[in-house]
């Protein structure tokens, strides 16, 4: 009987040959216009180019008639007989499918991807001889104990299955509750106010100033205040199980945009960052105990990687949220004080360029391209010093 063997997509193949000529074209090109720096982009893309068909070639499975052989790039070939193996186990995770074969003990004996072409041919043989194909997705959509696999579980897909049962008994829940929660009347009120909040950060972006700042501020309270009252009914990552159609999922593309915009102009200020970084902890503990309240009086079972999660996100909502909020609460008169530029600085790096200007008090300020050629050493500038209505005091440097 001749072996049949699977082997990875050939697009991985296609894709390694396009990163190999791509690399030497450039290496001719860079070494013609005697353009060295760029050499190493070239041999990176050749390393990647390299490792990728290694993998092509080395990676395989081969079903005998007794047993089956997976090769892996940088492991020992290993052989499983298929009297060993008892499940063929699909695990669903979050951007992809893992499969795991199980022993006849509930062990761990190997572990696939969904890299392989034609794999179901190969799921085919196993069946033939008597392995079980499981879907442990839809075990947890019947109600189906899942305790005898989790041995043969890595504890990131441990973590994704907890994730799943968690979306399944929130599914139920939504069901229970039909009467009084529309899961889909919900769900088209969310698309349309994510839909809504886009447009509100696109409008605020072309006003700009202070009214930028409140529209980029409100949209993330908004979003993370409806993930606090549909907890745990609401998730931003999606996972391929019918509890899908029952759970919430966040409008994170207007949220995302506001993070990435209220970032940027902490670096024109000047400010202290014990300060900066005690008001942080102070806005994410208040952003986080409603969070906590709703957890606690409810008494929701909660797993230590989503309160991490949750934690995580309000101390991101507080570092990018904070200084742009003491901006729009300042209201003091500003402080000016005269001084002198000592020295200037360019910093030139792959992803971007920074400016700095120097001045005779020790302060150093991040500028613009266009202020730092305008300003020259010697140069008398002025500080302008304020402070906010919760004691945050922060300058900016001008003429």
């Amino acid at each position: 009987m001749k072996n049949f063997v699977l082997r990875p997509h050939k697009f991985a193949k296609i894709l390694s040959n396009i990163l190999i000529g791509i690399s030497i074209i450039l290496i001719v090109i860079f070494w013609l216009m005697e353009i060295y720096g760029g050499f190493w982009i070239s041999f990176i893309l050749l390393l990647l180019g390299l490792l990728l068909n290694f993998a092509y070639r080395k990676e395989y499975i081969s079903f005998g008639e007794n047993d089956i052989l997976i090769s892996k790039a940088f492991r020992k070939p290993q052989t499983c007989s298929y009297a060993q193996i008892r499940t063929f186990l699909i695990v669903p995770m979050a951007n992809q499918t893992q499969f795991v074969l199980v022993g006849k003990s509930g062990e761990r004996l190997a572990a696939l991807d969904s890299a392989f072409a034609e794999l179901e041919k190969g799921v085919a043989i196993l069946a033939k001889h008597g392995t079980q194909i499981i879907d442990i997705a839809q075990l947890i959509e019947a109600n189906q104990p899942i305790d005898a696999y989790y041995p043969a579980l890595t504890k990131i897909q441990k973590n994704n299955v907890q994730h799943m049962l968690e979306m399944q008994k929130a599914a139920e829940e939504i069901k229970r509750d039909s009467a009084s929660f529309d899961i889909n009347k919900t769900k088209k009120r969310l698309r349309m106010l994510g839909i809504a909040l886009c447009l509100a950060v696109v409008i605020g972006f072309f006003i700009g100033g202070k009214a930028l700042f409140s529209t980029c501020i409100a949209v993330l309270l908004l979003v993370y205040g409806l993930y606090v009252k549909y907890y745990p009914y609401m998730y931003c990552e999606s996972i391929r199980t019918k509890a899908q159609d029952y759970t919430l999922q966040i409008p994170f593309l207007a949220p995302i945009i506001s993070l990435l915009i209220l970032i940027m102009p902490q670096r024109y200020f000047s400010f202290g960052l014990l300060p900066y970084i005690t008001f942080v902890l102070i806005a994410a503990f208040i952003l986080y105990l409603p969070f906590l309240l709703k957890v606690k009086f409810h008494a929701i079972q909660t797993r230590t990687a989503r309160m991490i999660s949750v934690l995580l996100a309000t101390i991101a909502i507080a570092y990018t949220a904070s200084f742009p909020l003491n901006v729009l609460l300042t209201f003091d008169t500003p402080v000016h004080t005269n001084v002198t530029v000592t020295d200037k600085d360019e910093i030139k790096s792959n992803k971007h360029d920074s400016w700095y200007i120097y001045v005779d008090d020790g302060t150093q300020f991040s500028v613009t391209k266009d202020e730092y050629q305008k300003i020259q050493k010697g140069d008398s500038m002025r500080i302008c010093t304020r402070k906010s209505v919760f004691g945050f005091e922060y300058s900016t440097l001008h003429e």
